[in-house]
Formats: structure tokens, sequence, C-alpha cells
């Protein structure tokens, strides 16, 4: 099956995966930046990470009632690809604090 999308398509398309990949880069960094030390549950450390690193290219995210919004989505999106592998990291790193 051929599919044909137009040029308005095609840069919607990468307009949207650009803007995933650099909020991934920002959630990445807040991995860096954030002490799994400082937070008492592996949800806190998660939820951080992936807030703050939205918040980086949305300055003004709130968690919103509209879970059709583009930025909800996006969220949403965050959350199933990085909770619980943050969860995860916070458990293994948590034991080494004091």
């Amino acid at each position: 099956m051929k599919i044909i999308i137009t040029e308005k398509q095609r840069k919607d398309v990468f307009e949207k995966f650009r803007k995933i990949s650099e909020i991934k880069e920002s959630i990445e960094y807040q991995i860096e930046k954030q002490d799994p030390c400082d937070f008492t549950s592996g949800d806190d450390y998660a939820t951080t990470c992936i807030k703050e690193g939205i918040k980086f290219y949305f300055p003004n995210y709130k968690k919103k009632e509209n879970p059709s919004s583009e930025t909800e989505k996006i969220y949403q999106l965050m959350v199933d690809d990085y909770f619980y592998k943050l969860k995860f990291l916070w458990n293994k790193h948590s034991k080494n604090c004091n």
C-alpha cells in the first residue's frame, strides 16, 4: 500500500517529530539535573522529571482538563515512554541515599 501525503502534511509531521525530540531531550536533561535522593518516591521523581521537561518546552504548562489538547497528548506520550523507566531509576539510586 502506498501512502501519499502533501507537502504541508509532511512539514506538520516533521514539526511534531522535532517537537517530541526536543521534549525528550529536555526530559533527559531533567534526569541528569534532578537528584533521586531529593524525592520520597519514584512516582514523585518520574512526575517531576517529565513535567519539568515539558515545562521547558511549554513554559505555561499545567495539567489541563482537556485531554484532547496537543500538549496533553504529548504529556501522555512522555508518561508512557518515561514513567516506569524513571521509577526504576529512582528505586536503583534511592538505595544509596543517606
